[in-house]
């Protein structure tokens, strides 16, 4: 898989992408944030060897807050409260934790 691309404005609507010896990769690199929750879920089983609910990942795709219980379904090992509290003020997401 490549890794490297540019995608920039010049008005605040359309995107240009500039290709990479010839190839855009960002079709590659960015096919897994296409708004479908079951393609994330497929590219966590490819990528990170896991199975993701399906259930989770559309609720995060809608905003829904995460919760306590939330975050359990998706990383039941991971019980960080703090660190995933900051990690969600960080990008702006909501959480009710």
């Amino acid at each position: 898989m490549k890794s490297t691309f540019c995608v920039w404005t010049e008005d605040g609507a359309t995107w240009h992408c500039n290709p990479i010896d010839g190839e855009d990769a960002s079709k590659d690199l960015l096919s897994t944030i296409d708004g479908n929750p079951q393609t994330y879920v497929e590219y966590g089983k490819w990528f990170y060897h896991a199975d993701l609910p399906l259930e989770a990942v559309r609720q995060l795709a809608d905003g829904v807050p995460v919760t306590k219980e939330l975050a359990a379904a998706l990383n039941p090992t991971r019980s960080e409260r703090e660190e995933i509290k900051a990690g969600l003020d960080k990008i702006g997401y909501p959480k009710d934790l």
